[in-house]
């Protein structure tokens, strides 16, 4: 029985926004007849593809005083001037407020600093670099595991949302669903990823699902099929029909069938089923096969008990994805 995966082109990642909490600086105390008072509002950390803005508001501002703020990742101080009367500033402060915001493009950390009317305040922010996913080096080559292509499918230390749509599941293939919570947990270990089951379809960034091999344009004795649609989208179909998806061969460890037909005895040793569902996670995490017949990655089933990850295997999983620094703030 085979293997079998699917290689698509990846796809741009598309940033989302992320709502600015307030979170006030600690304010220097406004001399006895001013009411000026300067804030500082922002989430820190954030990340730089998350819209890592930050607002300064002074209040009491009056028309004969500027405030002045430096963000602190030299793009230079910026001014603006109340507009209201002296009188007005003292009596209505926050109806003369004034505010300068920044959007920061860089990840760093900064020291946000503002000056009005003899008040002053700053505080120290973080911004968070964007998540990169591995990617070979240039003219990288490879032996003992192969990627699938030119990058990883999901991010370092990333939660990875998984949804199985068990529509269409024989019920003698009910247990699938063990195995694939098994497969999770052994490659979550190895990866440093966190899968998490989500009823929503929607929200999904690994999706297992029952389908016939040819749907995919495959032919032959294919027990299932994986691959990625972009980034952060893995998926796994199961064959409802190939005899490796049946309960029987459920787990990790080889079996073995035997049966009699027309007087002849045939007998099927195979690895144990998780072994199929751990190749094909692996090919929507991002790998490839291998023509090494002891890796899980070898795009057969010969019954050798090679359910086991290779040394290649924990070699392409450490360097795509376990040995990877956790980013200040993950997918």
């Amino acid at each position: 029985m085979s293997w079998t995966s699917a290689v698509s082109t990846l796809a741009v990642i598309s940033s989302t926004g992320l709502a600015l909490a307030t979170a006030p600086a600690a304010l220097a105390a406004p001399r006895p007849g001013t009411s000026v008072t300067v804030a500082i509002e922002g989430t820190s950390p954030v990340r730089v593809d998350q819209d890592p803005g930050f607002r300064v508001t002074v209040a009491g501002l009056d028309n004969r005083s500027t405030a002045r703020v430096n963000f602190g990742d030299g793009t230079g101080t910026k001014k603006t001037r109340g507009t209201c009367s002296v009188a007005k500033a003292k009596r209505a402060p926050q109806a003369c407020a004034v505010s300068i915001a920044h959007t920061y493009r860089t990840p760093g950390t900064f020291t946000i600093s503002a000056a009005a009317a003899r008040t002053r305040a700053s505080e120290q922010v973080t911004i968070a670099a964007k998540p990169e996913p591995w990617r070979p080096s240039p003219g990288q080559q490879f032996s003992a595991w192969e990627p699938l292509g030119s990058r990883a499918t999901y991010t370092p230390c990333q939660t990875v949302a998984w949804y199985f749509d068990t529509s269409g599941q024989p019920g003698d293939r009910s247990t699938m669903r063990d195995d694939v919570i098994a497969s999770l947990a052994q490659l979550s270990g190895l990866t440093n990823l966190t899968f998490v089951e989500t009823t929503d379809p929607n929200r999904a960034d690994l999706t297992f699902s029952w389908r016939n091999p040819a749907e995919f344009g495959y032919s032959g004795d294919v027990a299932g099929v994986g691959g990625f649609t972009g980034p952060s989208k893995g998926w796994v179909a199961f064959s409802p029909s190939n005899e490796w998806t049946n309960d029987y061969w459920a787990g990790d460890q080889p079996k073995t069938k035997r049966w009699e037909d027309s007087g002849w005895i045939y007998t099927l040793t195979i690895n144990g089923r998780q072994t199929l569902v751990t190749h094909e996670v692996m090919h929507a995490l991002g790998f490839g096969h291998v023509e090494d017949f002891t890796s899980i990655m070898y795009p057969q089933s010969i019954g050798n008990g090679a359910g086991q990850l290779s040394a290649g295997d924990l070699e392409g999983l450490a360097a795509m994805y376990g040995s990877l620094p956790c980013p200040l703030i993950p997918d």
